[in-house]
């Protein structure tokens, strides 16, 4: 069961270096049209489906290349309209996600209590076909040079420059490597705690996570635009946080600790993989379209395979389907 959300999350990683080629060559905003359909379809689909194996091509495939056009696109855009305060302006677009996510977090579980699973599918193809209407507020800067640069950019469909960057090259490695367990959480935590902590409010967990992400995004957002910091030491930074927070995890066995530690590391979640795009920008200016995209094609074997290989050998391989909708 963890290898289809792990493809989800995988193929939205990987389908990026192709979004984001697709964002330099038919424009931000018809990509993320692009990504709407496909993803909402993808959705639909899985409503209908009644085959494991099925359910790994409509949402495991064909969501998460919908989610890959989705995801870079709007990544991209903030570099067209923010510069001193891109931090801010990213904390504030991803923090939604969080917002959303405590939103599911209260209406999925009570759509599978009261319907089927079908149900919950249908319900999230619709949300997600809206995003068709946000896409088309995505409405690029044009620069100076856009004209003459046309046949150059059909020509150059893909940019090597971004290769010959070191500091790209080892920053996108870096990133890469935490991606190996940076989603076990969000596959695993639920059925975890269930076992751990039987008789406590789950609920409370996912609630608590989302809202301390989507304040710690908020927060390191506006800190990383200040002219001393550096993003790229900060988002490193955050990822030491997160890997000792994961370490311990396993030795707690009081809940009020467990809820301590979610709070620490659900401050620096919020600062670690949303810097990605402003520091990108850091690097290459307006041209980062392609490097944010291949940086999250290079994180996509890793996403896919930390989750499953870390319940290979324990009860959580077990986890209900349903699981992947809440970290």
């Amino acid at each position: 069961m963890t290898w289809i959300g792990s493809v989800g999350i995988g193929m939205t990683f990987l389908m990026c270096m192709l979004s984001s080629i697709s964002c330099d060559v038919i424009g931000i905003r018809q990509t993320s049209i692009l990504g709407a359909t496909i993803g909402s379809s993808g959705l639909l689909i899985s409503a209908f489906v009644t085959n494991l194996d099925y359910l790994f091509l409509s949402f495991g495939f064909i969501f998460g290349i919908g989610n890959a056009f989705i995801l870079c696109p709007s990544v991209v855009i903030l570099g067209h309209y923010f510069k001193k305060r891109i931090g801010l302006a990213n904390g504030l677009v991803s923090s939604g996600t969080a917002v959303l996510i405590i939103l599911l977090s209260f209406a999925l579980p009570q759509l599978l209590t009261h319907f089927r699973i079908k149900y919950m599918f249908l319900f999230l193809s619709g949300f997600y076909f809206l995003l068709i209407f946000s896409s088309l507020t995505f409405i690029p800067l044009p620069s100076k040079k856009e004209n003459h640069e046309k046949v150059k950019k059909l020509r150059n469909i893909c940019n090597v420059d971004i290769w010959k960057n070191k500091v790209y090259v080892i920053w996108a490695i870096s990133v890469s490597v935490v991606c190996i367990g940076f989603n076990v959480p969000v596959v695993h935590m639920v059925k975890y705690l269930t076992g751990i902590f039987p008789d406590e409010d789950i609920t409370f967990y996912v609630t608590l996570r989302a809202t301390i992400v989507s304040i710690g995004r908020l927060v390191f957002g506006k800190v990383s635009d200040f002219k001393s910091v550096n993003r790229m030491y900060l988002q490193q930074s955050a990822f030491v946080v997160l890997g000792l927070g994961l370490i311990i995890i396993p030795w707690i066995r009081d809940y009020i600790v467990f809820i301590t530690l979610n709070v620490i590391t659900g401050i620096f979640i919020g600062v670690s993989m949303s810097l990605n795009g402003p520091i990108a920008f850091d690097i290459f200016g307006h041209k980062a379209s392609q490097a944010i995209g291949f940086l999250y094609g290079m994180m996509a074997i890793p996403s896919i395979s930390g989750p499953p290989i870390a319940g290979k050998h324990s009860y959580l391989n077990d986890i209900k389907i349903y699981g992947f909708y809440n970290i």
